[in-house]
């Protein structure tokens, strides 16, 4: 599984899950916290199955040759 995320939507997506995890947080809401878990994942690995299932690679934009 090699890595297919920029850094920069790595980034994002940790954004996204920090956000989840505090609107979830504030509202009482386990699952919209359990949501944030894949996309913690997702940008730990630097991974996206849906950029693998499309071919999009936007690593290989920040790997020297």
């Amino acid at each position: 599984m090699e890595p297919n995320l920029s850094m920069k939507e790595a980034i994002m997506r940790y954004a996204a899950m920090a956000a989840l995890v505090i609107i979830g947080g504030l509202l009482h809401n386990v699952w919209i916290m359990a949501a944030g878990v894949p996309i913690f994942l997702f940008g730990l690995l630097g991974w996206c199955p849906i950029h693998a299932a499309l071919g999009i690679d936007h690593a290989s934009e920040e790997r020297p040759e």
